[in-house]
């Protein structure tokens, strides 16, 4: 049986769970595909590298 209903429904508020992951990880999948298929001195790399940079930064914790 298939799920026909939105992946956000916006008048209520809420988000099709197994729908999102379904397109996060195809999004991810898709994503990582092309990092692999392309040079590491290319532009989706240097995007990679600075969004990574930025998720670490976000991680440390913060000083007081």
């Amino acid at each position: 049986m298939q799920d026909h209903s939105p992946l956000i429904d916006k008048e209520n508020r809420t988000i099709n769970s197994v729908k999102f992951v379904s397109s996060l990880e195809n999004a991810l999948g898709n994503y990582i595909k092309k990092l692999e298929t392309n040079e590491f001195d290319s532009k989706i790399w240097k995007c990679a590298l600075l969004k990574l940079d930025d998720i670490y930064e976000n991680c440390k914790p913060n000083e007081l």
